[in-house]
């Protein structure tokens, strides 16, 4: 039985906060695996993949987060549906929204900008490429936290399907950074879907591509 999503009370919001709650939240419902409930939440501002969301009206730094929005939505949805351009597509939204996070020396969402890109190019099968942008975003991303865990699980993600996890260069330093943040009380840490692939069974994953999956993640221990 499908559960409807909850409705946002944002009538008390004006357009911009309520633009940003609806990112938000929507953002939050993707990584529950919730992707029917993420494109009702951004459906006032977005209404499918392959159509640009409605930015009109809104400041120039909450229509970049309505652009990083739906560049996310776009490549987890049509790679997951497997529609035709979607990856395409995904990265231009999203390099949009990075322009202006760059000329507002925003250097925290510029990263989290190319680590998705990365991920666009991963679906696509581009690890090469799916590799640099993670090293670039990996380079501005010098303190630990959920940023950076998630950038460092894609590249895990990236070295896997290249056959690259035993590699000493990076296993060392992605290892490390990762048993940091799993050493967090939970408070202080939420779930990142990019590390659900590293506790099962090899297959493909739910962004489209394939990953050598492990028992545990070989680089923490117990």
């Amino acid at each position: 039985m499908k559960i409807a999503s909850p409705k946002l009370e944002t009538a008390h919001l004006n357009a911009n906060d309520e633009a940003l709650r609806w990112c938000k939240t929507a953002l939050e419902q993707k990584d529950r695996g919730d992707y029917l409930g993420a494109q009702e939440t951004m459906h006032p501002l977005w209404k499918r993949v392959g159509e640009p969301p409605k930015t009109t009206g809104l400041e120039s730094s909450v229509a970049a987060e309505v652009l990083l929005c739906a560049g996310i939505l776009t490549s987890w949805i049509g790679s997951r549906n497997q529609i035709r351009d979607a990856q395409e597509l995904a990265k231009n939204l999203i390099t949009r929204s990075m322009t202006y996070f760059e000329s507002s020396r925003d250097i925290m969402k510029v990263a989290i900008a190319q680590s998705e890109i990365a991920y666009c190019y991963y679906r696509e099968g581009t690890l090469n490429e799916a590799r640099s942008w993670l090293h670039d975003a990996l380079k501005k991303l010098t303190f630990e936290g959920a940023a950076r865990a998630r950038a460092l699980l894609k590249l895990t993600t990236v070295e896997c399907s290249a056959g690259r996890f035993h590699h000493r260069g990076w296993r060392g330093q992605t290892g490390a950074s990762l048993c940091r943040w799993h050493s967090l009380p939970v408070g202080r840490k939420r779930f990142l879907p990019e590390a659900a692939g590293l506790s099962k069974p090899a297959a493909r994953d739910d962004a489209g591509g394939w990953s050598k999956r492990g028992r545990r993640a070989p680089f923490c221990r117990p």
